[in-house]
């Protein structure tokens, strides 16, 4: 596979969601409401860090890192900007 092809298929899929892109797509009413205060105030300098977020998400069944975290966050994962 060439470079040019490589790059072609790690492309991002419309549609593909990360780990936090999934849970705010199924997570309802209060359990929403709370992911997106979390991330809303998770990162460097914030209350939460990414590590305190994807342990949460884990207990709640969530396949994510906390790198996913950070990348979700940043606008960097499958689900494009935020």
């Amino acid at each position: 596979m060439s470079f040019a092809e490589a790059l072609t298929s790690a492309a991002k899929k419309p549609g593909s969601k990360c780990g936090v892109g999934q849970a705010l797509a199924t997570f309802t009413g209060k359990d929403h409401d709370a992911l997106v205060d979390a991330i809303d105030n998770c990162g460097p300098g914030k209350a939460l860090g990414y590590s305190h977020l994807a342990r949460a998400l884990k207990a709640e069944g969530v396949s994510v890192a906390d790198n996913g975290v950070g990348r979700h966050i940043n606008g960097e994962c499958s689900c494009g900007p935020r």
